[in-house]
């Protein structure tokens, strides 16, 4: 049974990012596409079960054709809609280039494929994937040229995050956006994102996705690596 994987606004993600109890310095920010689910598989089947798949596949042990780590790769899952998913435990290492894990990294999906021709890559899922970036590195003193990885530059051979996102375009979003201010970024994106973060439901709703992430702060391998990265065989 997979663990419960709840949705997250930009705002709530922020204040989340502020809030948690962090035990390790995260230096990296690791920016992957999912290949499949894409953009269409979303629209079809919503964001929960996109992730659910995900995870399935990447716990289902090699020998049934899945992957064999112990939870799902990304810390968390960036949807079309700018919906972010939590996923592994964020002290944790991902599973996210075969040598370039450590629990220094944070690494997240963004739902779809990028290549060009392929999904666009823009929207309410562009800006959360440049804030959710700068609030890590914000946080930890980090800056955008030195912190944002592209999961291509460890792997050869594959375009990930997509042949039509170009780094030093998305570096200069992701300064941009640290530069602008981590505490009044993406206010507007997506719409439920408005809600005030001083309210008080707005603080127990964060409250109760810190609790939900402290719960994944298990005992579980610490560097799963990554032997490739097709994640769900397109059907």
């Amino acid at each position: 049974m997979p663990k419960p994987f709840n949705p997250m606004t930009v705002a709530q993600f922020l204040t989340a990012v502020s809030k948690f109890n962090w035990t390790v310095t995260k230096t990296e920010v690791h920016v992957h596409c999912t290949d499949t689910p894409n953009h269409k598989d979303f629209r079809q089947k919503g964001g929960l079960a996109c992730v659910e798949s995900m995870h399935g596949f990447h716990t289902r042990p090699k020998s049934q054709g899945g992957r064999g780590w112990s939870d799902i790769a990304q810390h968390v899952s960036i949807d079309p809609d700018g919906i972010i998913w939590t996923g592994r435990a964020w002290n944790r290492s991902p599973a996210s280039a075969l040598g370039h894990n450590g629990s220094h990294v944070f690494m997240f999906e963004m739902i779809g494929l990028f290549d060009t021709g392929k999904d666009p890559f823009g929207g309410a899922q562009e800006q959360a994937a440049y804030h959710v970036t700068a609030a890590v590195l914000d946080l930890f003193g980090v800056s955008a040229t030195d912190g944002v990885k592209f999961h291509n530059q460890f792997t050869s051979g594959k375009t990930c995050p997509g042949s039509a996102l170009k780094r030093p375009d998305f570096v200069a979003n992701v300064k941009d956006v640290m530069d602008g201010g981590i505490s009044s970024m993406a206010m507007d994106l997506p719409p439920a994102a408005e809600a005030a973060p001083d309210r008080p439901e707005f603080l127990k709703s964060v409250d109760s996705l810190l609790e939900e992430l402290d719960q994944r702060e298990d005992d579980g391998v610490i560097d799963d690596g990554e032997l490739d990265h097709t994640l769900i065989p397109t059907s």
